[in-house]
């Protein structure tokens, strides 16, 4: 069976699904077959150029964006109500919105903690909880994290903690959602070329010596880790469940 007719009729949410690996994942599962709610919370032009983007090439999935701050539980109730009035379903959600700042531990305050824990773990739990209710016939779940869960990355402790623990819910959400038929995994995102690594200094150095490390001999691309969330979201990976998959090009084998 040809991936498209597996996804076809398939309703995606992608939580920060308009930039950088979120816009590479909604162009994935949109090629694939399935119709597309792209949210987003500051860039609206970003959404809406990607939603006319796609929309010029379909005359018969959906594409919806919308305007939600995942660290707000009522932006998020008010975001799965229009998805529930829109498309009546859910087949897919990838919680892909993330927020932190860098520094030294010694430095973050309780306002930079609490947002980063409460947009990527709080946040994540809100969207998989309201999604779920719209699964009935059954989903899946891809969360996303990032090396620094497991490898001490500079001034990462904030996001990396955040990160440590989505991989720990996705354990957890697994056991206790697969008696639904949902399906539950995360993908653990190595160095992709984004423009989210700006918020590192000296990012050329950075870059250069994350291509000397990785075995691949190449920065990684959002589409390789679309591609890797579209096999998690088909029943080609039926016996994955509660999973981490690193995608990395092998970097963490250098660590």
């Amino acid at each position: 069976m040809e991936q498209k007719s597996i996804f076809s009729n398939k309703v995606a949410l992608i939580t920060g699904g308009s930039r950088g690996i979120g816009k590479a994942i909604t162009l994935k599962l949109f090629s694939l077959g399935c119709d597309i709610i792209i949210n987003y919370v500051k860039n609206e032009e970003a959404a809406n150029n990607l939603v006319n983007e796609i929309l010029a090439n379909t005359t018969s999935q959906k594409v919806i964006a919308i305007k939600a701050d995942i660290g707000d539980s009522e932006q998020i109730k008010a975001m799965f109500k229009q998805i529930k009035n829109e498309f009546g379903k859910l087949d897919i959600l990838v919680n892909n919105a993330a927020f932190g700042a860098l520094g030294p531990a010694m430095r973050i305050g309780k306002f930079t903690w609490n947002m980063t824990m409460n947009l990527n773990t709080g946040g994540l739990l809100l969207c998989t909880q309201n999604a779920v209710k719209l699964m009935t016939n059954g989903g899946r779940i891809v969360n996303i994290s990032s090396l620094g869960s497991q490898f001490c990355l500079p001034d990462y402790m904030p996001i990396g903690t955040a990160k440590a623990a989505i991989e720990t819910m996705t354990k957890y959400l697994a056991c206790e959602l697969i008696e639904k038929n949902i399906y539950v995994n995360a993908v653990s995102a190595g160095f992709i070329d984004t423009e989210a690594l700006d918020i590192f200094n000296d990012i050329d150095d950075l870059k250069q010596k994350a291509i000397e490390k990785t075995p691949a001999k190449r920065l990684g691309m959002p589409d390789d880790i679309a591609k890797v969330v579209a096999f998690l979201c088909n029943d080609d990976s039926n016996w994955i469940i509660g999973q981490t998959i690193i995608a990395d090009g092998g970097s963490s084998l250098r660590f």
